[in-house]
Order: structure tokens, then C-alpha cells, then sequence
């Protein structure tokens, strides 16, 4: 039955307007007597009649959880509708994408990208070192609050669940499932992503609000994988001679096709990204763990409180076989050739 404005899901969410859909659902905003407006988004019909991928749904949304990070939409609650639709419950944040901010501004200043930066890979520093990887960090997965004009707050979301729910789709072209300009190298042959394929999206991320354009473009999803493979990308200082020479080597670094040649950390990129920031934001630069919200309902990894643990509560089942990494790689290669060796880079 559709939704509409009014009605209670999982028994205490009012739903009161549709804020879109996206890639894996759509998510309305919604009002709770325990925690107040939340965002609440539901898993697609085809995706919520899989058993597979509303298994990875509940693992991947309880492993986001528990992710304390005053840069990190806080997740509070996962449940299922009385139609068994599996939803999440996260915090409601007043801003746009970031995909939005670059649509309506194009370049940033210098020290807006930045700063904006800093945060989104302390909020990533933070994940890695409870193991956890985005995957699929993108502008239209961070939410920008401004505050203060010109003064950002960018909350990450998303951390894992969209794309592990496609990790193991493949169009029926052979394609990969993903945004190409932000996903490394490794990820676009359909190898596992790691720590530092999170650090090359921030390298494609920082090189877009610098210059206003993506790293790697083209007319086809095609030519675009074949480009992050291939070529290097246009250097920044054809858009701006007065970007430090410094900052402009540490994107090529996180750009590299070799992830060993990417810096080893999120803590090492934040350490390098902080020095680019004016001495009053590098004091205030984050750089220790943060909490979030003062009682997320949702508290650590399979973790209910008592009374939220009730029929809306998914069970956690072990994720089905993953799809092989070798099959999408020939898939990608039979469309865009063999990638050359990072020397060219």
C-alpha cells in the first residue's frame, strides 16, 4: 500500500512529508515521540522482496550505528514496516548534498574545500578504525549545514549499506553499479574496496570543489571508467595558478591508480589536510573521536535497547556468497581495455 502523510511506521514513526527517492529507497521525513523529526527511509519494493540484500541491509545499517561521529548522520533505529519493508531511522539534518551545493556554486573557495574536507575524513577516520569502509563516498552522500555563511558542517551518511545492496548487481550490460568519477581504480575491475579507495573518493571530492569539475569525465559510463583507469586527471592549476603546489600534489596522491601511492590513513590525510587550513580553523580542525547525539537508540553493532527490540527489529543474517570480483573485472575489461601501469600517473 502506498505511503502517504500520516501514517505510523514501525508503530511510533508519524511520517510527515516525502523528502525523495534515491538508489535504494525512498525516505520520508518523520516525527517521533522519543527522539523528534527523523529522517526515514524505506528499501525499495524489488530490494525488500530480496532475502539477500535485506540481510546485508540490517547488518550493514547496524554496523553504520555504530558509528559516534559529530560528522556521521547518526543512525537511532532500524525496523520493518507491518508489510515486512525494511526501513532505518537516521537524524534529520537541515542542509543539502554536497552534489547540490557544487550544482548551484560550482568551485568553492580555497578554504571552504578544505575545511569541509578535514571533516568528512575525520568522520572517515573514525569508521576505518572500527573497520568499517564507506565505499561509496560521493557529494550526493554528504550533507552540508551551514550554520554560519561560509562556514560548513558536512555530515556523512550512507556509509556502506547503498552500495553493499548493489555490490553483487550487475546491469545487464556488465557494468558495475556506482557513481564512476569517485570510485577508485580497484573498485571499477569489481575488486574489494579498502580504506584507501575511501581516500581516493575525497581526492575526486576535494579536486571537484577546487575546480568546479570532476576528476574524470566523459560521454559514457564507459569512457569514464576507462579514463580512472587510464588517464591521469587535468591538472588543478589549469583552473586556478594559485592553488598551493602542495595541495595540488597530495589530490594526484590520493588520486593515484595504485592505492599503496594513496597516503596510508584518513589520520595521515587529515594530519596533511590540516596544514592547508587558516590558523584559526586548524585549531579547530577534528582531530579527536566525537559523539554524536546523547542516546542514539541504536547503540553499538546488534545492538537494541529492550524496548526497542521489538517485531520492527531485524534480525541479523548472514550475508549469501559474494558476487566474484574476476567475472566484473572481465565485464569492465571487455568494455574498456586493460588498465597501463600507475607510472604514467
Amino acid at each position: 500500500m502506498p505511503l502517504k502523510r500520516g501514517n505510523v511506521v514501525g508503530g511510533r514513526y508519524t511520517l510527515r512529508r516525502s523528502l525523495g527517492e534515491g538508489a535504494i529507497g525512498v525516505v520520508w521525513e518523520a516525527v517521533s515521540s522519543l527522539v523528534g523529526p527523523v529522517a526515514l527511509r524505506l528499501l525499495r519494493g524489488e530490494l525488500a522482496g530480496d532475502p539477500d540484500a535485506v540481510a546485508r541491509f540490517a547488518t550493514e545499517a547496524r554496523s553504520a550505528a555504530s558509528i559516534s561521529h559529530e560528522h556521521v548522520v547518526a543512525i537511532y533505529d532500524i525496523g520493518a514496516t507491518t508489510e515486512n519493508v525494511p526501513f532505518i531511522v537516521m537524524e534529520l539534518c537541515d542542509g543539502e548534498t554536497l552534489e547540490g551545493t557544487l550544482a548551484a556554486r560550482g568551485a568553492v573557495g580555497f578554504e571552504y574545500a578544505c575545511e569541509l574536507c578535514c571533516q568528512v575524513v575525520s568522520a572517515l577516520r573514525v569508521a576505518h578504525e572500527q573497520g568499517i569502509v564507506h565505499r561509496d563516498l560521493k557529494p550526493a552522500n554528504i550533507i552540508v549545514v551551514h550554520p554560519e555563511p561560509d562556514q560548513p558542517r558536512a555530515k556523512v551518511l550512507d556509509f556502506g549499506i547503498a552500495c553493499r545492496l548493489s555490490s553483487e548487481r550487475t546491469r545487464s550490460d556488465g557494468r558495475v553499479f556506482g557513481t564512476p568519477s569517485y570510485m577508485a581504480p580497484e573498485q571499477v575491475l569489481g575488486r574489494a574496496a579498502s580504506q584507501r579507495s575511501d581516500l581516493y573518493a575525497v581526492g575526486a571530492i576535494l579536486y571537484e570543489l577546487l575546480t568546479g569539475r570532476r576528476a574524470f569525465s566523459g560521454r559514457s559510463e564507459a569512457e569514464i571508467m576507462s579514463n580512472v583507469l587510464q588517464r591521469p586527471p587535468m591538472p588543478i592549476k589549469a583552473y586556478d595558478r594559485t592553488l598551493p603546489a602542495a595541495l595540488e600534489a597530495l589530490i594526484r596522491r590520493c588520486l593515484s591508480k595504485d592505492p599503496a601511492l594513496r597516503p596510508a590513513s584518513a589520520e595521515d590525510l587529515l594530519e596533511e589536510l590540516v596544514r592547508f587550513l587558516p590558523p584559526p580553523a586548524r585549531r579547530s580542525a577534528p582531530r579527536e573521536r566525537t559523539k554524536s547525539l546523547p542516546l542514539p537508540l541504536v547503540q553499538r553493532v546488534g545492538a537494541v535497547p529492550g524496548d526497542l527490540a521489538s517485531e520492527s527489529a531485524l534480525p541479523l543474517v548472514k550475508r549469501g556468497a559474494a558476487g566474484s570480483p574476476i567475472a566484473k573485472s572481465r565485464a569492465v575489461l571487455e568494455l574498456i581495455g586493460e588498465p597501463p601501469n600507475d607510472e604514467d600517473d
